[in-house]
């Protein structure tokens, strides 16, 4: 690759150069009236992502975790679905501060620090953990690049990280040129984030396509019908139903 594609590479992150990234980051409570956080996210983020954590449990067996810290950590009901197995290790979760707060008010463990993704200031001398894990947030970010650098700096030396974005082609298909999702800055296929995370310094040990949700019919009918929909219309459609991207990483 020469000099211009490289540098053309770095400024895309990788994306297709045909792609228009949407332009705000509108999951930030701070700037927008809208509260990212709401009733009816709370309820669903136990569902979404949920085979992240389960993997995650699997690595905490084989590997001797004692400290996890979650990077984007959201409410933190997956973070407890780790603390309900494994009581006795170190929780942090890291996120905005209408997520925290909920997660002081809610969780009887774990530490919780407010940071902005995009410009962090928590410092890195402060927290280390074994296991890093940050699930579908990278795609929601301005400068992604930052986001790669902080997982890596509270990692441990010889430390896991485990990271999940929407595989772009296999949920949109291969002629989505902008994200429709106004939360999503941008998204990757798996050989352009695959490209991204070595060119950061990452060793990929596993990347793997995932189910985005966890199957379930205990939800109220309006969550319901949220929930399914767009799973429903996939399977009519005949469409992959495994497109969540996961990935784990070491420090090269």
């Amino acid at each position: 690759m020469n000099m211009k594609n490289k540098r053309r590479r770095i400024e895309t992150y990788y994306v297709k150069n045909s792609y228009i990234p949407n332009e705000i980051n509108k999951i930030l409570d701070i700037k927008f009236s809208e509260t990212y956080w709401n009733k009816k996210r709370i309820v669903l983020s136990y569902y979404y992502q949920h085979n992240v954590y389960q993997f995650a449990l699997e690595l905490i067996k084989k590997n001797g975790i004692n400290s996890i810290i979650d990077v984007g950590c959201g409410v933190g009901s997956k973070l407890k679905l780790i603390y309900d197995k494994f009581p006795h290790l170190n929780y942090i979760g890291i996120d905005q501060k209408n997520a925290i707060e909920y997660c002081e008010r809610n969780h009887n463990f774990g530490k919780w620090y407010i940071d902005d993704l995009e410009n962090p200031q928590l410092g890195s001398a402060k927290i280390k953990g074994d296991l890093v894990i940050s699930s579908d947030v990278i795609e929601h970010l301005n400068k992604p690049t930052t986001l790669l650098k902080y997982l890596k700096s509270v990692a441990k030396e010889d430390g896991l990280i485990l990271i999940s974005t929407p595989e772009r082609d296999l949920l949109r298909g291969k002629d989505c040129f902008k994200c429709p999702n106004k939360y999503h800055i941008r998204e990757w296929n798996a050989f352009e984030f695959k490209k991204y995370i070595e060119s950061n310094g990452f060793k990929i040990l596993m990347h793997e396509m995932v189910f985005p949700i966890k199957i379930t019919f205990s939800l109220k009918i309006e969550y319901l019908i949220t929930f399914y929909s767009e799973f429903i219309k996939r399977i009519l459609y005949r469409k992959p139903l495994k497109y969540n991207q996961l990935l784990l990483l070491k420090c090269s």
